[in-house]
């Protein structure tokens, strides 16, 4: 099942529609109805969406490492300099 989840995500991913998914297994002899394929454009639909937005808080994530960064060593500088005294 994972597999032809795959190259149904595949297909879609290369812009082809419902039908024309359909139309591909209809030549091997599979029938597939069309609500299965709607929903699973649909689930496809959100994998996308989901990974775009995991991507949008990786580098969110990044940006602020990045930031932070700075601010935590001058923070253990003075806390180092405030013992030794």
């Amino acid at each position: 099942t994972r597999g032809s989840l795959q190259k149904f995500f595949e297909m879609f991913e290369d812009g082809k529609t419902n039908e024309e998914v359909i139309q591909h297994y209809a030549k091997n002899g599979i029938t597939i109805p069309e609500t299965f394929i709607s929903k699973v454009k649909k689930q496809f639909e959100s994998y996308k969406k989901l990974k775009l937005e995991l991507g949008f808080i990786d580098q969110e994530a990044k940006d602020f490492k990045k930031q932070i960064t700075p601010t935590e060593l001058k923070t253990k500088e003075l806390s180092t300099k405030i013992f030794k005294k």
